[in-house]
């Protein structure tokens, strides 16, 4: 469960190659606040789970900053609907540690169990904006040690946001198809 149309195409691309269709599911759910990534899509899992009667998966993303310390974790949809990317520039202008770590969490829970993946992107931020679409971040963000374009760049050209994405998502349907 998703709104994110790019977290969605993400696993769909994905998962399909191995069989498994991805549906987007819709559920009112309420975003536990806190720092515990794991535990803020286990709640929205918990809650889709009983609106929806059904198997359902959620994906969850968090962002740590360092020289922010930890900022601003799983607040970041929220931030970047306030920041526009200059904003995310200025509080790095005097920063030389400019890393970022993307923690991404898949929650599947239904009938038979729980299961949660997760992953972790490293990352930096750019010292200009790059890219013209897609939420703030993803224009001043690189992730992956082997990338120099941002999240929007990628994006923008067809490829997914980063590896780690797709890695955490094929960890899932092994799980999946192992498990059938």
């Amino acid at each position: 469960m998703t709104s994110n149309e790019h977290k969605l195409h993400e696993a769909q691309s994905t998962c399909e190659p191995y069989g498994i269709t991805i549906v987007q599911g819709i559920a009112d759910v309420l975003e536990i606040q806190g720092t515990n990534p794991q535990a803020i899509a286990m709640s929205k899992a918990e809650q889709a789970f009983s609106a929806l009667g059904k198997t359902v998966l959620v994906n969850d993303s968090s962002w740590a900053i360092d020289a922010l310390k930890g900022f601003p974790g799983a607040y970041m949809h929220d931030i970047n609907q306030w920041f526009s990317p200059d904003d995310f520039l200025a509080l790095m202008c005097d920063r030389k540690n400019r890393r970022v770590a993307l923690i991404d969490t898949i929650v599947q829970l239904g009938h038979a169990g729980c299961h949660i993946f997760t992953q972790q992107t490293e990352g930096y931020i750019t010292d200009e904006v790059r890219g013209i679409s897609g939420p703030s971040s993803d224009r001043i963000i690189v992730l992956g040690d082997r990338h120099d374009r941002t999240i929007a760049e990628r994006r923008e050209s067809g490829e997914v946001a980063s590896r780690g994405v797709v890695e955490l998502w094929t960890k899932f349907c092994k799980f999946v198809v192992r498990n059938a």
